[in-house]
């Protein structure tokens, strides 16, 4: 292995002159770590914010395995009460599995959830054929730094390389993934907040289909930001300054 991985754990700031918790939720086998540049975003709004760690993240595979979707929703809600009687809003911020599980607490919590940010959520998944060779890199330890693909995936994990028979374990965990899927797709027509939906044209597991699903259900105030260079984990540096730049226009006009 060619590259450092660095930690994921979670990280928390407080202004206590804000009435705003902004809290990110991060995908399945993901970590917080992928939203420091969002965060200062909503630093330099002066918002407060809490990028989670979901139950059975951020260790070994057989932790993992011994997660499941309810532990998943119940560490998302457990942000949300943490904060709900302290800030007059809430805004969930989710990547991949954690904007469906954004979807659905926003929707538990409709008085105090004001608004959503949806990144490259898999209404429909569709694995491309370089992500499968990438996993596979991963799980055997191959990746090289000049791999980019497989190096940004890499790093967006917080759950250890672990034995055939533990991977094995984990098919559970995918097929609770997969039932999230289900479950929010018939709640989509009851959002009714202002979303941010962000959406990426080579996503390695989301199929371009789910911005279908979005425009056919939803209802409410929403804007659909497509970038043409970006991937599920790897975002072009144009790219990113564009949706960081969106996030933050959206922060403001959400909060008035």
């Amino acid at each position: 292995m060619d590259i450092k991985k660095d930690s994921q754990t979670p990280f928390l700031y407080e202004n206590k002159e804000s009435n705003t918790m902004v809290i990110f939720v991060h995908g399945i086998l993901e970590g917080p770590k992928q939203f420091r540049k969002f965060t200062e975003v909503v630093y330099n709004k002066g918002f407060s914010y809490s990028a989670i760690l979901l139950d059975g993240h951020g260790g070994s595979g057989k932790k993992f395995a011994n997660s499941s979707m309810k532990k998943w929703i119940n560490s998302v809600e457990k942000e949300i009460l943490k904060y709900k009687d302290k800030y007059e809003n809430i805004i969930l911020v989710g990547h991949s599995m954690g904007g469906l599980l954004s979807i659905l607490l926003s929707l538990k919590y409709k008085n105090k959830v004001k608004s959503l940010i949806l990144i490259s959520t898999p209404l429909k998944v569709h694995v491309r054929f370089d992500m499968m060779i990438s996993s596979i890199k991963i799980a055997l330890g191959k990746i090289k730094d000049e791999d980019t693909l497989t190096k940004y995936a890499y790093n967006a994990l917080s759950v250890d390389r672990s034995s055939l028979v533990t991977y094995a374990r984990w098919i559970p965990r995918y097929k609770d993934l997969f039932e999230l899927i289900v479950m929010v797709k018939r709640e989509l027509k009851n959002i009714a907040i202002p979303t941010l939906i962000i959406h990426t044209k080579k996503d390695e597991l989301v199929s371009n289909k789910s911005l279908n699903l979005f425009y056919k259900n939803l209802k409410n105030d929403y804007k659909i930001i497509n970038l043409e260079k970006s991937g599920h984990f790897y975002y072009n540096e144009d790219e990113l300054n564009k949706i960081l730049k969106v996030f933050q226009r959206f922060l403001e006009d959400t909060i008035s």
